[in-house]
């Protein structure tokens, strides 16, 4: 629920193994759903998932020695109003991100984030023509390292930098105009 919350979208988790008292979590895979203003049925899949603390998140321990990941696969997507999907993530608000069940920003750290990128795909409607265009970039693994993160937002913010990157150095092959205008707006990145 607590991933819900922070991205606004449906998510689905398989394979979650719990070890050393709940101090180190392995995730299988977990799967975002796309927004429903859009076409897809996938925003995100994630997979490797490590999560180590000294201390057992279970108890409502929210500072984790190291974080792991790799995001196989993003789908970034345009709909016919011109919104993009990823600026569409956004916790449903602050109140609830701050609710005993959900870590305040204030007591949420991560000391080390490891972040492994497969592909991002871009997909836009072509106007009038009732077809998408498609354009994919494949990061082969390169990992992204982030030290001290203080916010779980964090978490959607450095996808989404990437995805920015990627089209500002015209890997995606995307206007540089509103889509990137409205994915730092919403997402900080």
């Amino acid at each position: 629920k607590y991933l819900e919350n922070l991205t606004g979208v449906d998510v689905e988790i398989k394979g979650v193994q719990v070890r050393s008292f709940g101090k180190n979590i392995s995730i299988e895979s977990i799967r975002f759903a796309n927004p429903a203003a859009f076409n897809g049925p996938t925003l995100a899949k994630v997979s490797n998932v490590s999560i180590l603390s000294r201390k057992s998140p279970c108890f409502g321990n929210k500072q984790f020695e190291r974080v792991s990941a790799t995001i196989d696969e993003i789908h970034v997507e345009q709909n016919a109003a011109s919104e993009v999907n990823l600026s569409q993530l956004k916790p449903v608000s602050e109140k609830e991100l701050a609710l005993p069940s959900l870590p305040p920003a204030g007591d949420f750290r991560i000391g080390r984030l490891e972040l492994k990128f497969g592909k991002i795909d871009y997909v836009e409607p072509v106007v009038g023509e009732g077809v998408e265009s498609r354009t994919e970039v494949d990061f082969q693994g390169r990992t992204e390292l982030y030290e001290n993160v203080r916010h779980p937002y964090v978490l959607i913010q450095a996808p989404a930098a990437k995805v920015i990157d990627a089209f500002n150095k015209g890997s995606l092959g995307m206007p540089r105009g509103k889509l990137a205008e409205t994915l730092e707006k919403t997402t900080g990145a």
